[in-house]
């Protein structure tokens, strides 16, 4: 599995977007995009932070899941960039609420 990431905004909020790769049962690539709170990059008074992820916790806010293809027109995403330039052109209302995948149990 590889991530790769960017930025973006929803609703007026900044957030970080990481892009899963990762096999479906057919063995194609598929991508998860988690968008997850920044952390302050400037204090309380008006300085820059010099390393403002140390000691930040994300905040999963909003999910994408996408098949190996474009759905927009059915051809492969060819790269890395292909995907963020596609995710990137969603409208709000494309992202669902952040949910954690459904774990299997196991049966005995």
């Amino acid at each position: 599995m590889s991530d790769f990431d960017f930025t973006m905004t929803i609703g007026g909020d900044v957030l970080d977007g990481i892009v899963s790769c990762h096999k479906d049962d057919e063995g194609s690539n598929c991508y998860t995009i988690t968008l997850q709170t920044q952390p302050a990059y400037i204090d309380d008074d008006g300085n820059n932070i010099e390393d403002p992820y140390n000691g930040f916790t994300a905040v999963k806010k909003y999910r994408l899941n996408l098949p190996h293809f474009n759905p927009s027109n059915q051809k492969p995403f060819a790269s890395n960039d292909e995907v963020m330039i596609y995710v990137s052109s969603l409208a709000d209302n494309c992202f669902s609420p952040w949910f954690e995948d459904p774990v299997e149990e196991e049966s005995e």
